[in-house]
């Protein structure tokens, strides 16, 4: 399982129709292809400076590429991405798996 987060800064306020524009375009990134489990996350604390996440689970490496690839995440980039993000942080990972801890090299 491959999990993709974008953690976020907007350049308008909470509860702006800006924001509410955003947000809903960002939405529809869920019907593509492969995505599984989008949750649109807001911050609930001040211990960073990124206010939402966007979280997409794929089952395979190849979902998630098709899904960066796709073009209509091409077209929700260009139409709202520098227009409406002020700053972001981009994390993409898997899980981890294996049966003793003590296995692991550091």
């Amino acid at each position: 399982m491959i999990n993709h987060c974008v953690f976020f800064k907007l350049k308008y306020p909470r509860a702006s129709s800006e924001e509410r524009i955003f947000l809903n375009a960002a939405k529809k990134l869920s019907t593509i292809s492969g995505v599984k489990n989008f949750q649109v996350l807001i911050e609930t604390s001040s211990k960073n400076e990124f206010e939402y996440g966007l979280k997409l689970e794929f089952d395979t490496y190849e979902s998630y590429k098709a899904y960066i690839e796709h073009p209509h995440r091409a077209i929700f980039l260009k139409m709202y991405w520098d227009d409406y993000v002020e700053k972001y942080l981009e994390i993409d990972f898997e899980l981890m798996s294996f049966v003793n801890a003590n296995s692991i090299n550091y």
